[in-house]
């Protein structure tokens, strides 16, 4: 018995570990081709928004198949739904990226025929070649001007030659990382409020189909805030940068009602709103990210800068649990591992 359950925990803890992985590459990938094929359009956020809203569903997704299927084919499930959509857009991708390289090519020759068949391009080369020609029978007696077209040719071929090659510059721009420390704190917020929602329920006395609500409201508002800021980021008169700090003070306020809340009824109030507006703050940020960091620094390295800011919201949750984990601990009544009241998670 003792056995079976070392090896079962074992092969929970590696199948969650690839889930991880799985999901933080596919979210990077899909995030990626988005910004790519929608990046000469007006409707670049709100793609994002759109295709990243179903991060914000996936809760209630997962609740809903949970509850249909039990435990027993709950993961037999997701696995074949996530097999058949990588395949799908695997297909899909290749098809198009395939479909993209032939246009490429035929135009290419057709611009190649019209250059050849165009007599203005063949006058325009018969009188460069006359000039030249002019040029050279030409007697030139300045020998200084002749002297400076030669400095002036080396001094260009230097340039040329010592023109460095480009490198991924945007994590060593100050710009980059107090961007990063910037997205750190909002998600890490969003995320411990969504690792804590159930504990903080039980913790101001509510009951568990309070918490059940809380879940759908938190995926709904996290959904509704991707799309919104989606929408808005694509606004000429609004900026991006103003956005992000718009659903910052957001995120901000929401967390101070909660801090203030003193008694049980007031406080679940409070958590509702706060899960809602939380919720909402966290999604729009993930899709603010994506517009600020291709408008900023380009879409060349994007899967790079991006991945790279990613690892803010990984580090800043696990720090800001274990702060609250401790600070539950404090309060625990009887050191029974339940703490009661509002000062939990104040």
């Amino acid at each position: 018995g003792v056995t079976y359950s070392i090896e079962a925990n074992w092969i929970f803890g590696l199948s969650f570990f690839f889930v991880g992985i799985g999901s933080g590459l596919g979210y990077i990938a899909g995030l990626g081709s988005t910004t790519k094929n929608f990046q000469s359009t007006r409707h670049l956020s709100l793609a994002v928004g759109i295709v990243a809203s179903g991060y914000g569903l996936s809760s209630t997704l997962v609740g809903i198949t949970y509850n249909l299927v039990g435990l027993s084919h709950f993961f037999l499930l997701w696995a074949f739904i996530a097999m058949i959509a990588n395949l799908v857009a695997a297909y899909e991708y290749s098809a198009a990226s395939e479909i993209e390289t032939e246009e490429n090519s035929a135009e290419n020759r057709v611009d190649n025929y019209e250059e050849l068949d165009d007599p203005s391009i063949s006058l325009r080369n018969l009188h460069h070649d006359q000039n030249e020609d002019m040029h050279r029978k030409r007697p030139n007696d300045d020998s200084n001007n002749a002297e400076e077209e030669i400095v002036d040719q080396l001094s260009v071929s230097d340039e040329i030659i010592e023109m460095p090659i480009r490198k991924w510059y945007a994590w060593r721009t100050l710009d980059f990382w107090l961007l990063f420390i910037i997205f750190t704190c909002c998600t890490g917020c969003g995320l411990f409020v969504i690792n804590n929602v159930s504990t903080m329920v039980q913790s101001i006395g509510g009951e568990d189909t309070f918490a059940g609500k809380l879940v759908i409201l938190l995926s709904l508002s996290n959904c509704s805030g991707r799309l919104i800021m989606g929408y808005l980021a694509d606004r000429p008169q609004f900026s991006k940068l103003f956005l992000f700090g718009v659903v910052s003070c957001i995120m901000a306020l929401a967390l101070f009602m909660s801090g203030v809340a003193t008694n049980p009824i007031e406080a679940q109030v409070s958590l509702a709103i706060t899960v809602a507006m939380v919720a909402a703050s966290y999604g729009g940020t993930w899709v603010l990210i994506v517009g600020i960091l291709s408008d900023w620094f380009g879409n060349k390295d994007f899967g790079k800068n991006y991945g790279l800011i990613a690892m803010g919201p990984a580090l800043s949750g696990m720090f800001l649990n274990t702060i609250s984990a401790r600070i539950y601990e404090e309060h625990e009544v009887d050191d029974s591992g339940v703490c009661v009241g509002t000062a939990c998670y104040r």
